[in-house]
């Protein structure tokens, strides 16, 4: 962080990505040695969904209907799901008429944004295991 504050940069190369995510200010995915995806974790975040969960005094009608609507779940805690970036504003809009309990809403992760560009491959990287 002394490095950061002299105003240099630093490099850093690493497979723990919860490391990554608390020093870097901006990230490059790379895969077989070509840049993926780079820019500031925010930046990169549009790239991947959301993770949501609701609880609501109604029960709420139509949200499966709802462009950018993944993985819905009914559970114990309420609905759980998942949503586009780009499609947040819309699905709470729809949930906020059921009246709203409970919300949390998690952003999605380093590895979340990782795993984008390597699920289904063979090839985990330099010295990664499948």
């Amino acid at each position: 962080m002394e490095v950061k504050k002299q105003g240099k940069s630093v490099l850093l190369s690493s497979h723990i990505l919860s490391e990554v995510e608390k020093l870097c200010d901006r990230v490059s995915i790379i895969r077989q040695g070509i840049i993926m995806e780079t820019g500031t974790l925010n930046e990169l975040r549009h790239l991947t969904r959301t993770q949501m969960l609701v609880d609501t005094k109604q029960p709420v009608a139509g949200l499966n209907e709802l462009k950018g609507i993944y993985d819905l779940h009914k559970n114990e805690q309420g609905l759980s799901f998942q949503v586009d970036s780009e499609q947040i504003d819309d699905v709470i809009k729809h949930i906020s008429q059921f009246g709203i309990l409970k919300f949390e809403s998690s952003p999605p992760t380093l590895e979340d944004l990782f795993m984008r560009h390597y699920e289904g491959s063979e090839d985990t990287g330099a010295g990664g295991k499948k």
